[in-house]
């Protein structure tokens, strides 16, 4: 299976665990299946296809922040389990890392519709490179499924930064879950239309 494909089924996900930490005295929830695994498969890809056209190589650039934004994230998620949340009595050379640590979950806590409007924001860019990927190979099926998408996720992204106001009773993941599980399945077809240059010039 394609990493683009592959990618796109790490972002679609959302499994995750408690687990109590004597260190904090806080149960921790830690997704099992982290976002920067699932940028990581993308990256590998997007790296060698910027080339392609313009909006594989804007997906690309927001795919590497991405994958440091949500690997940091999913490190402030078991860091607390290893070092705890208190810097009294942690050795200076360390205190940073529980301090970065404790500002990331804080921030994810209070802005993480943000980061899903900027998931949403990089699928549009993904969606919008493969169609025009498919207008340039006149593939018109996969052109207008992939040109819809555009337009679903730049909606989702009005949806997330609405849901950092107003919780809706439905997680927003669960209501993109569809529309992820279509464009996985468009990106399998269109893969098979597209020549991944085997390395970067």
């Amino acid at each position: 299976m394609d990493n683009i494909v592959v990618g796109i089924i790490f972002l679609m996900f959302r499994f995750s665990i408690d687990f109590f930490s004597e260190n904090i005295n806080e149960t921790l929830i830690i997704d099992i299946l982290p976002d920067f695994v699932g940028f990581m498969f993308l990256w590998f890809t997007l790296d060698r296809m910027q080339k392609i056209n313009r909006s594989f190589k804007d997906a690309n650039n927001l795919s590497v922040i991405l994958l440091v934004v949500s690997f940091l994230n999913f490190a402030s998620q078991i860091l607390p389990i290893f070092i705890g949340g208190d810097i009294s009595g942690i050795d200076g050379s360390y205190a940073w890392i529980i301090l970065l640590s404790n500002l990331v979950r804080m921030l994810f806590s209070f802005g993480g519709s943000v980061y899903l409007a900027l998931i949403m924001l990089f699928l549009a860019l993904l969606s919008s490179a493969f169609s025009d990927e498919m207008a340039d190979k006149d593939k018109a099926k996969l052109y207008w499924g992939t040109k819809i998408m555009v337009f679903v996720y730049l909606a989702m992204i009005v949806v997330c930064i609405v849901n950092q106001f107003i919780e809706f009773p439905v997680d927003v993941w669960i209501m993109v879950l569809p529309v992820n599980g279509i464009f996985a399945l468009l990106v399998y077809f269109c893969m098979k239309h597209i020549k991944v240059p085997k390395e970067i010039d």
